[in-house]
């Protein structure tokens, strides 16, 4: 008698090419052996891979999603830009396995690695910040609300786990909650305006690591962990805040929408210090803010 798999949940993407036949759960639980805390990953069938099935303890339902959604409007927006297809996910065991269209190609960390050709480590950085420009085209609700684009808590490397500490309903309460640590922290200047600011879709890892640069030269967004919805400053802050690690400045090349001139980055640079230093008083302060402990409203993102 076969054995009644028990999973969580399931999500159905795109449909494999014709005539390519996507293994059933049961037999991507049997090949997905590895059990590390990181991410474990195989192509799949091994010689001539349609497949990548990334899996794992930290892979999170949240990149599920986030990754579907930028495969989906890339393709509506005919960016240059791909985002891999995800064909089938599963989470089984609070491990999440993700099918998704098998990349040929070089990570731009691995093309850093094995050239010192000064042109091109500069065309590696500007494809790093053509996937973010291209992520800042996709269109946001305006009934969306600063959350990880499953509706969990967004992700932002402002915060010293990553993670924001509460549920925000909407921008407005994000902006309190932040002012409010701030004049605990005596900090200046205050975020102002956060909720005229755009919300945009935020890639939580800005590294060449994170594109993989194919042979016909298009370049690939992949490692959606963490993707969130967030007004654009946090995007401004995440591309400005290792810089001096850089070899180029990414801000050169990205057009941030700053409507009406607001621009919170430095408010936020500001804050970033004493929150990693007070994480758990940032976290108290929170819960004066209204919304704290209410029901989650779901997320809309499209």
């Amino acid at each position: 008698m076969q054995e009644k798999l028990s999973l969580t949940r399931e999500y159905w993407g795109v449909k494999p090419p014709a005539g390519v036949y996507l293994p059933t759960a049961a037999e991507i639980l049997k090949m997905c052996t590895a059990d590390d805390k990181h991410p474990a990953a195989l192509a799949f069938p091994s010689e001539a891979p349609v497949f990548w099935i990334k899996y794992g303890f930290a892979v999170e339902w949240n990149e599920v999603l986030a990754q579907a959604m930028a495969h989906r409007e890339l393709l509506k927006l005919r960016s240059h830009a791909r985002v891999p297809a995800i064909f089938y996910a599963l989470e089984a065991g609070r491990k999440v396995y993700i099918v998704m269209e098998y990349i040929p190609g070089r990570s731009g960390s691995q093309i850093l690695e094995s050239s010192s050709e000064p042109a091109e480590r500069e065309a590696v950085h500007r494809q790093v910040a053509f996937m973010v420009q291209e992520l800042l085209r996709i269109p946001i609700s305006p009934n969306a609300r600063p959350a990880a684009i499953d509706g969990g808590k967004f992700t932002h490397l402002i915060f010293r786990d990553y993670r924001a500490s509460r549920h925000y309903h909407n921008v407005d309460q994000l902006e309190q909650h932040f002012n409010l640590f701030m004049k605990m922290a005596k900090r200046e200047p205050k975020i102002q305006g956060l909720s005229r600011e755009p919300l945009v879709f935020s890639h939580p890892d800005i590294w060449p690591g994170n594109i993989i640069i194919g042979d016909d030269g298009r370049t690939t967004i992949i490692d959606f962990a963490g993707s969130s919805i967030l007004p654009s400053s946090f995007v401004k802050y995440s591309l400005s805040s290792s810089k001096k690690d850089r070899e180029y400045n990414l801000m050169t090349w990205v057009d941030l929408p700053c409507p009406d001139g607001i621009d919170n980055v430095k408010a936020l640079w500001a804050i970033s210090d004493p929150m990693i230093m007070g994480t758990a008083s940032f976290a108290r302060a929170g819960w004066r803010v209204p919304g704290y402990g209410n029901p989650v409203p779901e997320q809309v993102v499209s």
